[in-house]
């Protein structure tokens, strides 16, 4: 049992204005508290006569385990939790480097989103042509010049030699398709058709075929003023953000060794493929013990681990150093042969490439000493070296089927539905029960000071009578699944 002591006056003198309780040298403040209170479990939450300050309590005692484990270097070096601080340092410097050349430098004017929302007025419905073959557009092209019909431009709508298919769209709104298509689309007249537009690796003829044009009053527009913002800031920022990494990607002439890329290839197919289903999407947790590290894979390519793999302006990187960035992520390709696996394995490897040159350029720019990456950093690596000792504790508990049957009663025998619940549970018992005589012990040794007032002050969706289930936030943007927030463990919350 923690007894938490705090003095109003004191805390108001101790904490900075953001300082919710501080842990020794620790602080954590009113933003950290309430991310982590809105993604948190509910065993915490729910059923609780004071829900903020029991959630405060379990981040205070993960804070001071934490505090006991940073010294460890049997936990603090343990490689899943290498692994994933080096996975979050990069997605956090590409995230900045994102944010400073892309989402910083975006503008909206009110005219923009005026002429956006009287754009809106507009449906138009569309027909359609989409070949892969180049030359066969064109010719499509200079038919309908010559005054053939589009729908005559295929004899079937699916023509598997030219690789081209027709089709028609139902009624469509601006924003609808991706650019560069809807600016393409929404400037042709009644029965006008486009050029042969350029997209990903195939060729597109448009015509516009109907089009509906609604009223929009002015008192619309300023209803929808917001929304638009939204709309056009999102479209600018995805556009500059393609443009960025072009320009920013082209002056290195990345060039992937076509020996080593077939090695590669080859040697995770066979790796890959040969894995048991249940592993085959590899982990998405950060704190996840099983990996596939490149160590195993080299041992496959044999002795081709130093061989060139990339090279660029400037250097190279090796087959292992490719390796190292490629598997870094979470590895998950969904693959039925080794040609559509060498396919997706080539994204891969584009996004890896993307992310290393451009936290490269942001370990160059200095943005690694920004506080708010440094202290998110801080926050998850407490937080995995919590999680990753819990587990240790757990594994390490063994429940006799004597202590399961007296939980459950006499009447229920191992194989019982039950009966792994209640051993689980009784697990979760006892390791709470450890840690609490740790933290009990820890307590004695470290100032503890809370702002009682602060947490009162602080707005949070208090939880009903009933548990609720869980919610899971996970962070946008990222190709595979990691929590927004860091959460407190909801063993604290059993009794």
């Amino acid at each position: 049992m923690i007894i938490l002591v705090s003095c109003e006056q004191q805390a108001s003198k101790s904490l900075e204005s953001n300082g919710l309780a501080r842990i020794g040298d620790a602080t954590i403040t009113v933003q950290e508290f309430s991310n982590s209170y809105q993604a948190g479990p509910s065993l915490l939450k729910e059923k609780i006569a004071q829900p903020k300050r029991s959630f405060l309590d379990a981040m205070i005692r993960e804070e001071l385990i934490a505090e006991m484990l940073k010294n460890d270097s049997s936990y603090t070096q343990y490689p899943a939790i290498v692994k994933a601080l080096k996975l979050l340092e990069q997605e956090l410097l590409v995230e900045h480097m994102f944010k400073e050349e892309v989402h910083d430098k975006v503008q909206v004017t009110d005219t923009e989103i005026r002429n956006a929302i009287l754009q809106s007025s507009l449906s138009i419905k569309a027909k359609y042509l989409v070949t892969q073959d180049r030359q066969f557009a064109v010719q499509c092209l200079e038919e309908l010049d010559a005054g053939v019909e589009f729908d005559s431009l295929l004899n079937n709508p699916v023509d598997f030699t030219t690789r081209a298919y027709l089709d028609s769209t139902d009624f469509l709104k601006s924003g609808e398709l991706e650019l560069p298509l809807n600016e393409i689309l929404f400037k042709l007249h009644p029965q006008a058709y486009s050029e042969v537009i350029t997209f990903g690796d195939s060729y597109i003829i448009f015509q516009n075929v109907a089009m509906i044009k609604e009223i929009i009053a002015e008192g619309d527009i300023i209803k929808y003023h917001d929304r638009f913002h939204k709309i056009l800031m999102y479209k600018k920022r995805l556009a500059n953000a393609r443009r960025f990494v072009k320009e920013f990607m082209d002056p290195l002439e990345i060039e992937v060794a076509g020996e080593s890329f077939v090695l590669l290839v080859n040697a995770l197919y066979e790796l890959y493929v040969n894995l048991p289903y249940e592993q085959k999407q590899l982990p998405q947790s950060q704190a996840e013990n099983q990996e596939l590290p490149s160590q195993d894979v080299l041992n496959l390519l044999q002795e081709h681990g130093h061989d060139p793999a990339v090279r660029f302006s400037g250097g190279s990187l090796s087959v292992a150093e490719l390796l190292d960035q490629v598997l870094l992520k979470p590895f998950h390709i969904e693959a039925t042969d080794k040609q559509s696996f060498a396919k997706e394995l080539n994204g891969e490897i584009a996004i890896a490439l993307r992310d290393y040159f451009m936290e490269r350029e942001a370990m160059a720019r200095g943005y690694d000493q920004d506080l708010k990456i440094q202290n998110e950093l801080q926050q998850w690596s407490e937080k995995l070296l919590v999680q990753n000792y819990i587990s240790e504790l757990k594994s390490a508990v063994i429940i006799s089927e004597d202590e399961v049957a007296q939980h459950l009663g006499p009447t229920t025998v191992n194989g019982d539905a039950r009966w792994k619940q209640a051993e689980q549970q009784l697990i979760n018992l006892k390791v709470k029960l450890t840690l609490d005589q740790q933290v009990d012990s820890l307590m004695s040794q470290i100032d503890l000071i809370i702002n009682e007032q602060l947490l009162k002050s602080i707005e949070v969706d208090l939880p009903t009578g009933k548990r609720q289930p869980d919610a899971y936030l996970f962070k946008l943007g990222l190709p595979y699944l990691r929590s927004a927030f860091p959460t407190p463990d909801p063993i604290w919350g059993m009794k």
